[in-house]
Order: C-alpha cells, then sequence, then structure tokens
C-alpha cells in the first residue's frame, strides 16, 4: 500500500469521542468552547478543498449570495423567540463580571445592529462549506470517525484556525449606548467599558436624531437634551476608539455590531470600516449593547457545534470530511498479493483445489435429493375465547351496588324521617287546640261567677 502522510495523520486521530457540553434545543448539536478543540481539527475545517469533478448538487452547502439571504433574513426577524440561537452559556466568572460592571437590563427601544456586506464576502468562504444551523452560519467538516456524533460546525466569523483562538475584540453600538470588550487568552476579559446616554424617546420611542430627519426638529427642552446626549455619546466612542487603538492593533478579530447611521462615529482613524478583520456578529436578538451582551455574543461566536445529526437541507457529500474521502477510499482498496514461487506455494494451490472440488460434489449431492412434499398451509378459523369478567371491572360493579343500596337507605330514612315530623306537628296541633279549649272554658267561668256576683250584691 503507498504511503499517504495525510491520511496516516488522520488514523493517529481515528477514534474521537463526543465532548460533553450543552445540548441544543433548536438543533440535535452539542456546543463547546471554540478553545477547546484541538488545533489540528481547526486546521482541517479551515484547509482549501481540493477540486472536484463531479457536478455539486443543489442541496450542497450553501453559496455566498444564498448565505447573505440568510443572514439578511435574520437580521429582519429581530428578536425572534422561536428558534433563538444557543451557545456554551456564560461562565461564573463572567456571571461575577457582569454583576460587577453593573449594566442596566432594563429593556428600552434602540435600533438594531444592521451589519457590514463588505466585510463578510470574502474569498475564504468560497473554499469552505456553509452550513445553515442554530439561527446562524457555520464552517461544517464531517468527522468520520466521531463516536456519537456526524461533524464539526464553527462560526462563519471566523475565516482561519488562527483567529478562532486568537485575541478578540467585541464593539456593539445602537442609539444611546455602546459597549466594547477585549478578549485575550482563552476568552478572558481584558478591557471592557461601557457608556450610555439620554437619547431615546421615552414613550414614542426610537433616537431623536432620526425623529428630527423624518419629522423636522423639535424646539422641547428634552429634544435638545436628547440631542446633547447623541454629541456626548460620539465624543465618548471616540474617546474609547483612540485609548485602545493599540488593543485592537493587537487582536485578529474584531466583531461588530452598529446600525448604519452609527458607523461614522464608530469608524475613524483608529479603526476602519474596510479593515479586514472587521466582521458583522452573525447572530440576530444580541440585546442592547452592556456588558452582558458582549460576553453573550463572544460566547456564541466562540461556540463549536459538534452536531450528533446533521440539521434538514444539509447534503454531507459536498462538505469537507475528515479524514478526506479520497485518501480514506484508497486506504481501504483491497491490496493485491503477488504469489511468490516454491514449494508452499504449489502446496497451497493444491490443498485449494481439493477444498473447491469437495464443495462442488456436496452441491451436487444436494440437488440430488428429492424436495420434501410441502404440506399446504390451511388457515385455521380464530376463535376467540369467551369474555371474562376482568379484576378490573369487580370494583366497579361493586361500588355501583353500594351506591345503590346507599341511595334506597337514603330514600328509606328520608320516608321515615317524613311521617315522624308530620306525625309530631299533628300532636302539636292536638295540644294546642286543647291548651285553647281550656282557656276558653276558664274565661267563661270567670265571666259567670263575677256575674253571679254583680247579682247578688244588687238583691
Amino acid at each position: 500500500r503507498a504511503h499517504h502522510p495525510p491520511l496516516d495523520r488522520a488514523m493517529q486521530h481515528s477514534t474521537m469521542e463526543m465532548p460533553k457540553g450543552r445540548r441544543l434545543r433548536s438543533c440535535n448539536a452539542v456546543a463547546v468552547s471554540v478553545y477547546s478543540v484541538e488545533d489540528w481539527l481547526l486546521a482541517a475545517l479551515f484547509k482549501p478543498r481540493p477540486a472536484r469533478s463531479q457536478v455539486p448538487s443543489t442541496a450542497a452547502a450553501l453559496s455566498a449570495a444564498a448565505v447573505q439571504q440568510l443572514d439578511s433574513g435574520a437580521a429582519r426577524r429581530g428578536n425572534s423567540p422561536s428558534a433563538p440561537s444557543e451557545g456554551t452559556g456564560l461562565t461564573a466568572e463572567e456571571l461575577e463580571l457582569i454583576r460587577s460592571a453593573g449594566d442596566d437590563n432594563s429593556d428600552s427601544d434602540t435600533e438594531s445592529g444592521d451589519d457590514f456586506d463588505a466585510a463578510d464576502e470574502d474569498s475564504s468562504e468560497c473554499k469552505a462549506a456553509l452550513i445553515q444551523a442554530n439561527g446562524s452560519t457555520y464552517h461544517a467538516i464531517v468527522l468520520r470517525d466521531l463516536v456519537g456524533g456526524v461533524g464539526l460546525g464553527v462560526s462563519r466569523a471566523f475565516q482561519s484556525a488562527r483567529e478562532c483562538k486568537g485575541r478578540h475584540a467585541v464593539l456593539l453600538m445602537s442609539a444611546g449606548h455602546f459597549a466594547a470588550c477585549i478578549f485575550g487568552e482563552g476568552g478572558r476579559v481584558e478591557q471592557h467599558k461601557v457608556c450610555k446616554r439620554y437619547v431615546v424617546r421615552g414613550k414614542q420611542g426610537g433616537a431623536q436624531g432620526g425623529h428630527d430627519k423624518k419629522a423636522g426638529k423639535a424646539a422641547s427642552i428634552g429634544a435638545q437634551m436628547r440631542r446633547d446626549g447623541e454629541k456626548k455619546l460620539a465624543e465618548d466612542v471616540r474617546k474609547v476608539m483612540l485609548e485602545w487603538a493599540d488593543h485592537l492593533q493587537r487582536c485578529d478579530a474584531i466583531f461588530v455590531s452598529c446600525p448604519p447611521p452609527r458607523r461614522s462615529t464608530l469608524f475613524g482613524t483608529s479603526l476602519l470600516a474596510t479593515d479586514p478583520r472587521v466582521r458583522r456578529i452573525p447572530f440576530a436578538g444580541i440585546g442592547k449593547p452592556n456588558m452582558k451582551a458582549c460576553i453573550s455574543a463572544h460566547s456564541l461566536v466562540c461556540s463549536a457545534l459538534y452536531f450528533r445529526s446533521w440539521p434538514p437541507g444539509v447534503d454531507p457529500e459536498q462538505l469537507r470530511s475528515f479524514p478526506d474521502r479520497e485518501l480514506a477510499a484508497i486506504d481501504e482498496a483491497p491490496t493485491e498479493v503477488e504469489p511468490s514461487l516454491g514449494a508452499s506455494s504449489e502446496s497451497e494451490a493444491l490443498a485449494t483445489e481439493s477444498e473447491v472440488s469437495e464443495e462442488a460434489e456436496t452441491e451436487a449431492a444436494e440437488e440430488e435429493q428429492e424436495p420434501e412434499e410441502e404440506v399446504p398451509f390451511v388457515p385455521q378459523p380464530r376463535r376467540r375465547p369467551p369474555r371474562r369478567p376482568s379484576a378490573a371491572r369487580a370494583p366497579r360493579v361493586e361500588r355501583a351496588a353500594a351506591k345503590r343500596k346507599k341511595e334506597a337507605l337514603q330514600s328509606e330514612n328520608s320516608e321515615v324521617l317524613l311521617a315522624a315530623h308530620l306525625e309530631a306537628e299533628r300532636q302539636r296541633r292536638s295540644l294546642l287546640a286543647r291548651r285553647l279549649s281550656l282557656s276558653l272554658a276558664f274565661a267563661a267561668a270567670a265571666i259567670i261567677a263575677s256575674s253571679m256576683s254583680m247579682r247578688s250584691g244588687s238583691g
């Protein structure tokens, strides 16, 4: 067998176990930190694919135009609660950092971050296969020897393996809010800054500058305060960008979320919008710019997905594989053994001929034997066994009988009680009648006695 150095390198890592991570609800995958992925695996993911002579399928990996349409559709959906993007989540250290920063987590009506188009149309995406999963787009590779899984996906925001574990910066800006973080080795926060000003109109919503462009400048005191807030926020952002010029210069990738009206404030002398390191954050619904949003966005971008099964519409044949299919096919091909001369080869040939002849005789003897007569199958009518009273029915019957008995007793008791009540009422009335007759008799006697006494006195 010929020697293939790439295949030998792959065979060193032939068996890979599914790592332990956060199980995603939106797709059948496990999210782990990209910092825990092996370097050789990231190098295989971003390795340019060799040209193929086969015609690609229409259900293959996504093209640059399709990716742009999917991303624009995700941006239009905004904070869609149906399929939110998920990542590895925040660590205890990051949560403590957010609590110490004391960000205001209350909701407010701010502008949505519409990101950049020029930075997305890079030539590296033409080399890497892209798939749609977890509400975003990922570079994908088929892992042929992954136990319990099918492949790996890394966010399309990265363009090389070196960027995945390098220094990153996250810049978020919207109306009245600005947040920035510098992430160093292992994704630790090295620098962070949050600025906010009174810019958004309280009840009506929207930035004051946008309202002035649509309906003209308002002359109220609140409108003037919001205009001053926009100017002060722009000064704060420019000051931070100047102070962080050295930190941004050492970053390998800069992830930005900024609406078009705010780009002139964010970009300038210290950072240009055409810088190849500037990338959009390919996730919707990041939220209001603050410390938590910066860390959550970085966690989403730096979450590698180990797929247990591919999302719908993905053709694994059009994705890059590890080990390569061509080398694996060559490696698994049967090798031809050259016949060697000598007595041993002659004896092996004679033994093979004898075995073949014995097998032929056995087959001929089996064919000469008369086949046994097959007994025709006669279907027997299925007899249904008599229905037996189930044990479950017995308690129901007993309960019904007890209920009827109780009702009968209640009816008998009611009749007895009614008769007793009528008898007591009759006796009470008779007693009242006797008392009334006695009272009348006493009254008549008293009248007679008084009349007799009056007669004797007059005589």
